[in-house]
């Protein structure tokens, strides 16, 4: 089954982390499911603890889930990237949230950075497709780019 971005307003999720940046304590992850429904979902389901006995690379996973999304799709998941670099500052955080989400990707494993970095590298990597997209909608005659690939780790076969 294919996970599909269900529809969310951007400025609702921006305007529910900025209320809630203020307070404590980590937060659970009911909490993240509930500000970052796709993040974690996506996290949970593709990216589950099991993802990588399907045989399939983290990379097929992203263009997939992703970046095959249309322009609106990409643009609600990108807003909630961005509310979570926002609210999670450091990698121990960001590595917090993926595993009470139930997902088996570790960035320092299989993106070769750390939680962090890796959070960023996916909102610029989300930021280029959806460009792309935009200029294939508006000259259809473009050759398309290919999605900007994440460099294999070598540690990973």
């Amino acid at each position: 089954m294919t996970h599909r971005v269900r529809p969310v307003t951007s400025t609702l999720i921006e305007e529910t982390a900025q209320a809630e940046l203020m307070e404590g304590p980590p937060m659970e992850f009911a909490e993240a499911e509930r500000l970052y429904p796709e993040f974690s979902s996506l996290m949970a389901g593709p990216f589950n603890q099991d993802w990588r006995c399907e045989s399939e690379t983290a990379e097929e996973i992203w263009q997939r889930e992703l970046f095959d999304l249309s322009v609106e799709e990409m643009e609600e998941f990108l807003a909630e990237l961005k509310a979570i670099a926002a609210r999670l500052t450091t990698s121990d955080e960001v590595s917090r949230l993926l595993a009470k989400a139930g997902s088996g990707f570790v960035p320092e494993v299989d993106a070769g950075e750390d939680a962090a970095g890796w959070l960023r590298s996916l909102t610029v990597r989300l930021e280029a497709a959806i460009d792309q997209q935009r200029v294939r909608a508006a000259d259809p005659d473009e050759v398309p780019l290919e999605q900007p690939a994440r460099p294999r780790n070598e540690a990973t076969p």
